[in-house]
């Protein structure tokens, strides 16, 4: 989660938008603002997608490919209800 609040904190440095002005936009406190800044609080996803927001960026999901097989080898057969004949 730290690298969330690496990237709010680089876009705020970006922009020139002080932790109070951003906290004041978002509805928040400052003080929260500035604890998940130095990484002693964590953030929502709800509230880090208003975060972004706030300073014009939006959270989105997309698709990458990746050249790894990160699936865990099973020690056992899985029981499934498909027919394996079929």
């Amino acid at each position: 989660m730290r690298a969330w609040a690496s990237i709010v904190s680089g876009l705020m440095e970006e922009q020139g938008v002080s932790a109070s002005a951003l906290a004041k936009k978002m509805n928040t406190t400052s003080a929260d603002l500035q604890r998940f800044l130095k990484g002693e609080s964590f953030m929502g996803l709800i509230t880090l997608e208003r975060t972004l927001e706030c300073l014009g960026y939006e959270l989105d999901a997309m698709p990458v490919e990746i050249d790894i097989d990160i699936s865990r080898p099973r020690s056992r057969p899985v029981a499934t209800r498909c027919n394996e004949e079929a």
